[in-house]
């Protein structure tokens, strides 16, 4: 299960979203820190479906997990060489433009 979030700021639309076993987490590698809090990533599970027309719809795009990774390597919205890794959990950035 994913969840997932829109920000909408000044006609850009920022769409956070991971898989919801990692909403609370804090992600430690090194020098990188990454809290996946749930007020900037959501706290309510989304269907793929719904989730598709959000990624379509965003402006850029911020990913943690998994499942959330597949989802977005199924739309054709990053590819395999855009994956990094933090702490052993995949992580993407996504920008349209």
């Amino acid at each position: 299960m994913i969840v997932a979030k829109m920000h909408r700021r000044d006609g850009e639309a920022l769409l956070a979203a991971c898989d919801h076993d990692l909403v609370g987490k804090t992600l430690k590698d090194g020098k990188i820190k990454v809290t996946i809090s749930e007020s900037f990533y959501g706290r309510e599970t989304i269907e793929h479906d719904d989730l598709a027309i959000l990624m379509k719809q965003a402006t850029s795009i911020n990913i943690f997990g998994k499942e959330m990774i597949n989802a977005a390597l199924k739309e054709g919205l990053v590819d395999e060489d855009s994956i990094m890794d933090v702490a052993g959990i995949p992580h993407a950035q996504i920008y349209f433009v």
